[in-house]
């Protein structure tokens, strides 16, 4: 731990001296008093010092808006398997005829029906993904509004904080958002047909031939049911991923116009396989413009949410 005078420190919440940040966490007599942490994570860290600061709740995104995304992304994968089921099963009595072998044209037909399947299915998702992600996003967007007002309002005895622009201002952020989602939304129908034809021709890669995929036509129950669920987690975790970046964003901008700068990191503590970086940043406090790394193969920066399925959660921090 280092501290510094008023007269070497810069009269700002943060100072950065070369190769080494300082955070203000105490004023005493005239002189601020600060310290650095510096961990692997390429960025400077403290822990909240509850003298100087005050925490809010922790902000999260409501289930009850990852669970309505999911619904409508597991609706329309409803509407693809059972037409792909459908499609499938009027194959096998044109390819059980006495006299024909397995393979004869089952292959290209297949082939011919899971594409036909697939730029049905992409044009339909095209259609309906951006007002899915539209919904979604929306849904996100009134609930961060909800939680920082709160916020604003459990802080407003200590501090007037400014005035909230209005949501027109957050359209950028919106919009972006929305179109990620929607891309997202438009994958669906790879990630399911692609699953069915993988399945059916397995045996084929294998070099069992052309023979095996007729009895698998045969039965599809097995392959519908296990290409469904694959998907159906898929579309699970797209859904808790996108509400929470979507959530965590929104939160953000409106922190930042609240004059807030910095967030507490909480780790979620409820994975089997945690994140070790992020279990070392559990209880330190970030700031917004200069956000830590998050994930060190790749060296992206961010805050709880950012990576691939974090449940990692941010904490509003008012320093006074």
């Amino acid at each position: 731990e280092d501290t510094l005078s008023l007269h070497d420190a810069l009269p700002i919440w943060r100072t950065v001296q070369p190769n080494r940040p300082y955070w203000p966490v105490q004023q005493d007599g005239g002189d601020l008093f600060a310290y650095y942490h510096a961990d692997h994570s390429g960025m400077s860290a403290r822990r909240l010092n509850p003298s100087r600061a005050m925490r809010g709740k922790p902000l999260e995104a409501p289930a009850s808006g990852t669970l309505r995304f999911e619904k409508a992304l597991r609706k329309l994968l409803d509407d693809m398997a059972n037409a792909t089921e459908a499609a499938l099963a009027e194959l096998v009595p044109q390819h059980q005829r006495p006299g024909l072998e397995a393979g004869d044209t089952l292959d290209r037909d297949v082939r011919t029906l899971i594409a036909g399947l697939t730029k049905r299915f992409d044009n339909l998702f095209a259609q309906v993904a951006t007002d899915r992600a539209k919904a979604m996003v929306s849904d996100m967007n009134k609930s961060s509004s909800v939680a920082i007002a709160a916020m604003r309002r459990e802080f407003a005895p200590k501090v007037t904080l400014p005035a909230l622009p209005p949501d027109g201002k957050l359209a950028g952020i919106v919009s972006r958002q929305t179109t990620t989602a929607a891309n997202l939304i438009r994958t669906i129908p790879e990630d399911y047909l692609g699953r069915i034809q993988r399945t059916l021709f397995e045996s084929v890669t294998t070099g069992n031939g052309m023979e095996q995929v007729l009895p698998a036509l045969q039965d599809l129950r097995p392959t519908i049911k296990q290409a469904r669920y694959a998907t159906e987690r898929h579309i699970n975790l797209m859904a808790m991923d996108q509400t929470r970046k979507v959530y965590n964003g929104l939160a953000e901008a409106r922190m930042i116009n609240s004059g807030l700068e910095e967030y507490e990191w909480l780790h979620s503590g409820g994975s089997l396989h945690p994140r070790e970086l992020h279990l070392q940043m559990d209880g330190k406090v970030f700031r917004f413009d200069t956000p830590p790394v998050i994930d060190e193969d790749t060296g992206e920066r961010g805050k709880p949410g950012d990576a691939i399925n974090c449940r990692c959660r941010m904490v509003p921090v008012l320093n006074f």
